[in-house]
């Protein structure tokens, strides 16, 4: 009898267990529509119809509505799609805050967590390297018309190159990327690589590696279950490819960390390094600069920047020159409005952007099409917030879905459809759209926006005026759709453009 009132007693507690971990387990209220949360694992189960995050991310927002939610394990994801939604929430301080992942932790190469840098930093740390970051870039000239020669001269040498492999079917390779990168590069360390130079492209090589196999590190799983992360090495659950283009990129900055250590003149200084390495020397104890601290600080900005500034923009140009190949007519037109405006004897310049609304138009359109960083660098918040009828629950990952902004059906007619003229008006002029945001909004947009506007137009403009591309004869040009959601999208935050071969022809 006794021993029947004992077991009636535990099969009562761990009932009482069960219902308390399935009540505590319940979405909060006014939490986002989405996928059913279970106990301990979150909507993992429902999420396996989405093979990528492209496809999660956009799959749920489609499902669901322009703002969502799931549970990764215990902790609250929830995907904003609409422009008022994540401007709301973007520019509050308490949504500021970066996700931990094993990335962002990993000190690179000594195999400690932490966070630091401009990427993956929160709270003053990032305060203060993005504060440092946007006004002495901005002193060395950093998205300014001055850095225009530079950016002209080095679409130059990429034009040269190209010149090599004309008329026969070729790739946009590694050499674009080094081409956009140096602009910045020059004005970090006051050189620039070489796209003759075969480490330098093993560098950049790495660098595409890197990004492609996922080097910003946000595995559902490790945001579902962030305590794995404390019971292994900080690296373990990093890619091979990415450990390597971190090393290799670390390689290439420690020469000029040394160097400009050793020869800085604080009263003159050459180049971004340069006036780190002093604020370095004049921090107090509770800097971020200060120390050992600083000088990690030091080293991650540079990667960050040398991550950041290369990728993208030469993403962009790659989607661009696909989309000529699928509008040969866009293209034709976009040479005749550099011949009336530029004519053949000289390189476009900033100064004929306001005379070249197709130009400017074309490259919106780019932007919105291609949507290349389609979600953004995730964010957490340190407070419940309120937005658009529903809460997100403090430390929570949040999303900006920036391609639905950017494809929404409601603002942009037949938005599957790359169009330029979308972007005039009835009498030829470019009229830009709110909805655009390529560089997302909010306390954490993109600080090199304003270098990576300034590069996309000469760069672009400059290799419509030289060349004239074409599909080889008898190959398929891929499909620029977003609406493939296939193994073939992407997995980490940047949209890549599918590889494809091309004829490349001088203009006469």
């Amino acid at each position: 009898m006794l021993f029947q009132r004992v077991k009636m007693f535990y099969l009562i507690l761990i009932g009482v267990f069960i219902c308390l971990v399935i009540f505590m387990q319940r979405k909060p209220a006014k939490f986002p529509p989405g996928p059913p949360r279970i106990p301990i694992i979150g909507s993992l189960p429902f999420l396996g119809e989405y093979k990528t995050t492209f496809a999660r991310v956009n799959g749920l927002t489609e499902k669901f509505g322009s703002i969502c939610g799931f549970y990764a394990g215990g902790r609250p994801v929830v995907i904003l799609g609409d422009l008022e939604s994540i401007k709301q929430v973007y520019k509050l301080e308490e949504a500021s805050l970066r996700v931990y992942n094993a990335i962002g932790n990993l000190r690179y190469g000594d195999g400690q967590l932490s966070v630091k840098g401009l990427l993956f930093s929160s709270g003053t740390i990032h305060k203060e390297q993005r504060r440092f970051a946007l006004r002495n870039l901005r002193d060395f000239g950093f998205g300014k018309s001055s850095m225009e020669e530079m950016i002209q001269n080095e679409a130059s040498k990429l034009c040269r190159s190209i010149e090599k492999e004309l008329d026969r079917p070729t790739q946009l390779d590694s050499k674009l990327n080094i081409s956009i990168l140096n602009a910045l590069w020059t004005i970090l360390v006051g050189e620039e690589l070489d796209m003759e130079n075969p480490e330098d492209l093993k560098v950049v090589n790495a660098l595409n590696d890197f990004v492609r196999t996922g080097g910003f590190g946000g595995h559902i799983l490790l945001q579902a279950f962030p305590f794995i992360l404390k019971l292994f090495p900080a690296n373990f659950f990093v890619p091979e490819k990415v450990k390597t283009g971190l090393d290799l990129i670390k390689n290439l900055c420690r020469p000029y960390r040394e160097d400009h250590q050793q020869t800085v003149d604080t009263d003159n200084p050459r180049d971004f390094l340069d006036v780190y390495i002093a604020a370095r020397a004049a921090a107090g104890t509770n800097s971020s600069f200060h120390g050992v601290a600083g000088s990690q600080n030091e080293e991650i900005n540079l990667l960050d920047m040398f991550i950041a500034g290369a990728e993208t923009t030469s993403t962009t140009i790659t989607w661009g020159i696909l989309y000529m190949l699928h509008h040969p007519e866009i293209m034709d037109r976009l040479h005749q409005e550099l011949d009336d405006v530029v004519g053949r004897d000289r390189l476009p310049s900033l100064e004929d952007e306001p005379q070249m609304p197709l130009m400017s138009a074309t490259l919106h359109e780019i932007h919105r099409s291609a949507a290349i960083v389609y979600f953004g660098v995730p964010h957490s918040n340190s407070v419940d917030i309120d937005v658009g009828g529903y809460t997100i629950p403090k430390g929570s990952t949040i999303m900006a879905n920036i391609m639905q902004v950017m494809q929404n059906k409601d603002v942009f007619d037949n938005p599957d459809l790359f169009n330029p003229d979308r972007f005039l008006d009835g009498e030829g002029r470019f009229r830009s759209s709110p909805h655009v945001i390529p560089f997302l909004v909010g306390k954490r947009f993109c600080l090199g926006s304003s270098l990576a506007e300034k590069e996309l137009f000469l760069f672009f403009s400059q290799l419509l005026h030289t060349f004239s591309f074409k599909p080889i004869p008898g190959q398929k040009i891929p499909s620029y759709s977003t609406k493939l959601r296939d193994e073939s999208t992407p997995n980490g935050i940047i949209r890549f453009c599918p590889q494809y071969n091309l004829i490349i022809s001088k203009r006469q």
